[in-house]
């Protein structure tokens, strides 16, 4: 009698591991998480997270882009108003100058460092 319950025990573990359809033993039964949802849900928090962090840095670098073209086009314009009104023509080149130093450094990075 002993024997047929030890049998019957062992046919029962064996019929709870083995949970494929080709009847292969599966010892690493990880389909069983009972915390799965949590998982999931954290898994999408940080990933949500993720994605709004990205996309306040994009903002911020093509606020910084606006900004700096604003200065570029500012010093150019007031550069050539010096210039070409004769109050102040080497200071007025020079900020010409340094303008479209910056407009290439500026134009090359928003080329180049797009997301």
């Amino acid at each position: 009698m002993r024997n047929y319950i030890i049998l019957i025990l062992f046919l029962i573990v064996v019929n709870n591991i083995t949970n494929n359809t080709n009847g292969t033993i599966n010892l690493n039964n990880n389909t069983i998480n009972p915390y799965k949802w949590l998982e999931d849900k954290v898994n999408s928090i940080f990933s949500e997270a993720e994605r709004l962090t990205q996309l306040i840095l994009i903002k911020v670098f093509d606020f910084l882009l606006l900004i700096a073209r604003l200065i570029y086009m500012s010093l150019a314009l007031v550069g050539a108003l010096e210039w070409f009104t004769g109050l102040s023509p080497y200071k007025g080149r020079r900020m010409i100058i340094g303008a479209a130093i910056i407009a290439l450094i500026v134009e090359f990075i928003n080329t180049f460092v797009s997301f």
